[in-house]
């Protein structure tokens, strides 16, 4: 990677990696679309800081297409950068909403310490494997954490740009996507604090099995959210969905999340 570098780039590292391979990144814009292939597992890319070290693309043909980041690989680690799709970011930028994704997550054992995901609709596809985020800042305002993953989300920001929608247009934080009720995968938020202006819902069901689940030791769901979002997560549903998508409140994490993977220490 390198500041000024414009197009798709691809880690050029050997394929199956069996040790752990780190790359670090200087602060500054890198304009460019970033993907790390099936084949490229034990990556650990380290910005500068996610508000000075930046990926930023701006494409938006289709949400499969749009991805700023696109991690297929296992064994995924990102610190301290951030992850832009600016079609859409800045809201104001006059561009028409659609969805554009900012990072699109699909391997197994996937973790993020400090970064940042910016954009409008469809900012972070969480898309399918286990998931951790820590002290991350996630943007947007319409469906802009959504996907299948089983993913953790701890001590983050969620950021809620409302006033990019009409006054009395609520936004909506998650589109989880769990089909089966055996499914093991949904998303957990854990002593997060949401902000933002407008009125938002915790999320919107995007399959019929849907969930989500809030932990709040410290963190804070903040006033923008609709207090009806604190017991079901069906709120403006898209044609006939089940009943049992929801949204729950815990004071521990569901079995099948204590293996969640932790990236070895973040220190250094």
């Amino acid at each position: 990677m390198g500041k000024g570098i414009c197009g798709e780039e691809e880690i050029p590292f050997h394929s199956n990696n069996s040790q752990w391979v780190c790359i670090q990144v200087k602060a500054g814009v890198y304009r460019e679309k970033l993907t790390i292939s099936a084949n490229k597992p034990y990556i650990m890319i380290k910005g500068e800081g996610k508000r000075r070290t930046k990926v930023v693309w701006d494409d938006h043909a289709s949400v499969a297409q749009s991805p700023t980041l696109m991690v297929l690989a296992d064994n995924f680690i990102a610190k301290c950068i951030s992850f832009t799709n600016s079609y859409n970011y800045p809201w104001n930028n006059g561009n028409p909403r659609v969805p554009a994704v900012a990072a699109m997550i699909a391997g197994d054992k996937c973790s993020f310490y400090r970064c940042g995901f910016f954009g409008l609709q469809d900012t972070l596809w969480d898309f399918q494997g286990r998931h951790y985020f820590k002290l991350c800042t996630i943007e947007g305002v319409v469906d802009f954490i959504f996907g299948t993953g089983q993913s953790i989300y701890e001590r983050c920001v969620i950021s809620v740009i409302g006033e990019a929608l009409d006054p009395n247009s609520p936004g909506f934080i998650t589109a989880q996507g769990r089909t089966n009720e055996n499914d093991p995968n949904g998303f957990v938020f854990k002593d997060c604090n949401v902000i933002g202006q407008g009125l938002t819902y915790l999320g919107r069901p995007w399959r019929d099995y849907a969930r989500g689940f809030s932990m709040e030791d410290s963190g804070s769901l903040g006033p923008i959210i609709s207090p009806s979002s604190n017991g079901n997560i069906i709120q403006g549903v898209r044609g006939t969905l089940s009943t049992t998508a929801v949204w729950a409140r815990l004071t521990e994490l569901p079995i099948e999340y204590y293996d969640i993977f932790r990236a070895p220490s973040t220190d250094g």
